[in-house]
């Protein structure tokens, strides 16, 4: 589990520096083609160049994928109904988003992979504009425009489906706090088959900050006691 931890927190060191650059890795894949190999329903890939098209915000939108086979090539638009998903090749790793459909009424949406097992962990990113502020006094700008952005991890039970989607601490808009109240109460519940994952909640050792922890802990040590 130290692994896949630190895997995830190089991920997230370079994703911030990315950031720091003003050009934001999730920007990235939805605005310019990278290094890419597509997946498949068939369990065929094809490597080339790709790139995201949608908007993590606008929940009934169908995300897609458009995927040429040379940098130079015509592009073609994939969905959810040709392929599995898409993996982007860069220097410090592979990122793989695949098409996830949470509840039979939802069109699926295109999230990154961060762990497979018992449980699933999908990670999605929010990101946004805030305009400027003005101190009404003076009129002077007090706060210039800026990036901000929201992260949103889906958990989901390989078999039967059945999902929760979780928050990190203090990174929920106003108009989504609601949904994700009562985290404790909440993860006790979908992992009521883990002892391990009850009682480090009740102690603090896991909590909103340490969701793909969770998750991990979960994989490695919960569903091996169930197969002893």
């Amino acid at each position: 589990m130290k692994n896949k931890v630190f895997i995830l927190s190089l991920f997230l060191f370079t994703f911030s520096l990315v950031k720091a650059s003003d050009s934001k890795l999730t920007f990235e894949l939805f605005e310019g083609y990278e290094k890419a190999t597509i997946h498949f329903l068939d369990g065929t890939s094809i490597k080339g160049y790709g790139k995201l098209v949608g908007s993590a915000v606008v929940s009934n939108e169908k995300y897609k994928i458009k995927f040429k086979a040379s940098k130079d090539g015509k592009a073609d638009v994939w969905t959810d109904l040709m392929v599995k998903g898409i993996t982007f090749h860069y220097d410090f790793d592979d990122i793989t988003y695949v098409y996830v459909k949470l509840g039979k009424k939802r069109y699926p949406r295109l999230l990154q992979v961060i762990e497979e097992g018992a449980v699933n962990l999908y990670m999605e990113i929010h990101s946004y504009w805030t305009p400027s502020s003005l101190d009404p006094d003076t009129g002077f700008q007090t706060t210039p425009s800026h990036r901000e952005e929201e992260t949103y991890y889906f958990l989901v039970r390989e078999e039967g489906g059945d999902f929760l989607i979780l928050s990190p601490a203090n990174t929920a808009s106003e108009a989504f706090k609601a949904i994700f109240s009562n985290f404790k109460k909440k993860v006790k519940k979908f992992f009521i088959d883990c002892d391990g994952i009850k009682n480090k909640i009740d102690s603090g050792d896991f909590n909103r900050t340490t969701i793909p922890e969770i998750v991990y802990y979960y994989n490695d040590f919960c569903t091996e006691i169930e197969t002893e």
